[in-house]
């Protein structure tokens, strides 16, 4: 399973990256994603690491607190994250644990088993904001999937733009 990260994210679980636009990633377009034709109701729970393949735009590092400061791309890096991946008839719903950024993405889930699901978070008091859209087959299918998101600094208008692969572990 591969994944990409971004303020911009969609997540393809082929194997191959997916491109992102910019506008893929508006708060309206990753908020707002219909139920899909799907009828299945299924859940499935398994641990996979992402691995930052590459960073694009402004990135640079948010402290959460005194105490914790993340970055916001880091080529090369990898995180492990544990994912739950659920269908509920024409809704899908990917929760990602462990995880600074998009921790809940919800959408569309479709008869031949794909996906398409959209995101928020903000952090920092508001002054960060993570925004990811993902789409793919579903887990039960290829052990890779891209994902695309992107984090931007709500007084900078050049987001970070980071691309992932996600791999089940």
């Amino acid at each position: 399973m591969a994944i990409t990260r971004s303020v911009c994210f969609p997540l393809l679980m082929s194997g191959v990256l997916a491109a992102c636009k910019a506008d893929d990633l508006s708060e309206q377009n990753v908020t707002s994603i219909s139920a899909g034709d799907g009828t299945e109701g299924v859940r499935h729970s398994f641990d996979a690491e992402l691995l930052t393949l590459s960073c694009e735009g402004y990135c640079d590092l948010i402290a959460l607190s005194e105490d914790e400061v993340i970055s916001t791309c880091d080529q090369g890096a990898r995180q492990n994250v544990e994912l739950e991946l659920t269908f509920d008839g024409g809704a899908a719903i990917l929760d990602v644990r462990s995880s600074a950024y998009v921790s809940r993405l919800e959408g569309a889930a479709f008869l031949d088993g794909s996906f398409d699901v959209g995101g928020i978070r903000s952090v920092g008091g508001g002054r960060y904001r993570f925004r990811g859209r993902v789409s793919g087959q579903g887990p039960q299918s290829p052990e890779q999937w891209a994902m695309r998101t992107a984090i931007e600094r709500v007084a900078n208008a050049d987001p970070c733009v980071a691309t992932y692969q996600v791999t089940r572990r």
